[in-house]
């Protein structure tokens, strides 16, 4: 520790610091024994040695190739450190045990709930656009996609030390920077006021309208002063849940838990809820059809249909690609733990959403068919009501509501660099560190400020002028932040240093122009989208 505190750097220095133990380990034994077998000069590591002496960690004993280190032989055995053996061992045992960060499983954890949200609730309607048969096809291409983009902006943060997009795109343009800065301030405020309204939807259905026709809150809350009574008690309870500055706080463990509960909660009662309505309507379909075999499509389903791959694609870049969070997620791991999970996050995390994503839209969609519309949970609430819709609609506004620390802290960490950069003189020059070293007062201000300003817009909006806003962003800064950007990240900071240098380039320029095809048809779908908003007729 004291070695690290005095400036080595973990990812470079740790084979050394980890020969030094081995070295101390034999300067241990051959102090109790003065005829070691294997002597090993280690004179010029004598000053080092008694600031890692106390180091225990269990080490393999079995006899390693030439470069090894021989320890001196003991009563019952002796003991033979390899290096390379010991030094990947010890990196695994710090990547899940060891360091004062978050481990993998914890960020693995943070970025599967960040990616799931609300969007879950909707996955069973995108075999209905395009197939399927094509459904699994888009749902791989993305999974591909989110691995590399999210690696992309991972590495590169790992490499720099980023906590922010600021600090992350240093070496881009200046307007890609200003880009980035603001595509993330606007995209995750206005995700965050979805999550408002969503949770203020499942908590009039599901609580205030079983409890009377009085007003509200003896009643549903209805347009009016009741609506804005709900939305300012959603409004305060959000401003209690983000709170926290950090992914790995004991109060963002606590909602990441319950988060992580509901979501699975909400994950297998959709699945059985899908299992159970399918093997309904077919065996209805089957009796009441005697002259037709049981076929899967018979409820009205759409084997393939090209038109819509384009748009599934897009909708499930939305959820999976999720890089917003990377820098600060990154920045919060355990340092001994950075490089090994640059891959490995988004590698388990794209992988496990895509199997969720599969499982629930295929059951949701082959019990509903084509009568899906949107939302899945609100189809089963009206054909198939029953305690399992119940479980669905509870868990899923749970998992919103514990969603909103996950939503807010890039926001909030972005808003903050930018008070710290308008104003030096009280941040000590510009570099006051990240968010979580901010006063007290700073923290809770800025984040009263932010919920504030979440609920005022969807309130004054609107439902209608708001899903406008939010179907631009999504179609504007949420592809900038997670596909163009990893893009360019990739290209000014990997592809063109390397090809410079004379370095291997090719892998990471062919990861490149993919992030950027899938961005390219994303912006093309985006602005038709967005045109249709503009119509006249619409306005």
């Amino acid at each position: 520790l004291k070695l690290l505190a005095d400036g080595l750097k973990p990812d470079e220095d740790l084979h050394s610091i980890f020969g030094l133990f081995i070295m101390s380990q034999v300067l241990r034994r051959q102090r109790t024994d003065p005829s070691p077998r294997g002597q090993i000069d280690v004179s010029q590591y004598k000053p080092l040695l008694g600031t890692i002496n106390d180091l225990d960690i269990e080490l393999p004993s079995r006899i390693g190739p030439k470069r090894s280190f021989t320890a001196p032989a003991l009563p019952s055995r002796h003991y033979v450190y390899e290096p390379e053996r010991c030094l990947a061992r010890f990196k695994r045992l710090q990547t899940f045990k060891m360091g004062s960060g978050m481990s993998v499983g914890a960020a693995i954890s943070v970025q599967f709930l960040s990616a799931m949200g609300g969007g879950i609730a909707l996955v069973a309607w995108y075999p209905k656009l395009c197939g399927y048969l094509l459904f699994p096809v888009s749902t791989f291409i993305v999974a591909l996609t989110a691995i590399v983009c999210s690696a992309a902006i991972a590495g590169i943060a790992v490499r720099q030390g980023s906590a922010s997009f600021s600090e992350l795109c240093e070496g881009l343009p200046a307007w890609m920077k200003f880009l980035a800065e603001m595509s993330t301030v606007l995209w995750y405020l206005v995700l965050l006021a979805l999550y408002i309204q969503l949770t203020c939807e499942a908590l009039n259905d599901q609580v205030f309208q079983h409890l009377g026709a009085g007003p509200f809150p003896w009643g549903r809350a209805e347009a009016g002063i009741g609506e804005f009574s709900l939305y300012c008690l959603v409004g305060c309870a959000v401003f209690l849940s983000t709170t926290p500055t950090s992914f790995s706080g004991r109060i963002a463990q606590i909602f990441n838990l319950v988060n992580l509960i509901a979501t699975w909660v909400t994950v297998v009662m959709a699945c059985i809820k899908g299992f159970a309505v399918m093997r309904l309507t077919l065996w209805v379909a089957a009796k009441d059809v005697q002259s037709q075999a049981r076929e899967v499509n018979h409820p009205g389903m759409t084997a393939v249909d090209a038109g819509g791959l384009v748009q599934v694609v897009v909708l499930l870049a939305g959820s999976m690609c999720c890089c917003g969070s990377m820098p600060m997620l990154a920045s919060e791991m355990a340092p001994e733990s950075r490089k090994h999970a640059v891959w490995f996050v988004p590698g388990v995390v794209a992988v496990a959403q895509g199997f969720v994503f599969l499982a629930i839209g295929l059951l949701g969609y082959m019990a509903l068919g084509n009568a899906i519309t949107g939302d899945a949970f609100k189809v089963y609430a009206a054909l198939h009501p029953d305690w399992m819709t119940t479980v669905l609609q509870v868990g899923c506004c749970v998992l919103l509501y514990c969603s909103t620390p996950l939503i807010m802290l890039p926001a909030k960490a972005q808003v903050y660099n930018f008070i710290v950069r308008a104003m030096p003189n009280m941040f000590n020059g510009g570099k006051a560190g990240g968010i979580e070293s901010a006063p007290a007062t700073m923290r809770h201000g800025l984040n009263g400020g932010l919920c504030a300003l979440c609920v005022a817009a969807r309130y004054i909006l609107g439902e209608a002028a708001f899903m406008n806003l939010f179907t631009v962003l999504a179609g504007t800064a949420a592809v900038w932040i997670n596909l163009y950007l990893p893009g360019f990240v990739l290209l000014y900071m990997q592809v063109l240093p390397d090809r410079k240098a004379g370095n291997p380039w090719r892998k990471n320029m062919a990861i490149a122009v993919w992030i950027f095809f899938i961005a390219g048809i994303s912006t093309v779908n985006s602005c038709f989208e967005i045109a249709e908003i503009f119509r006249p007729n619409q306005i």
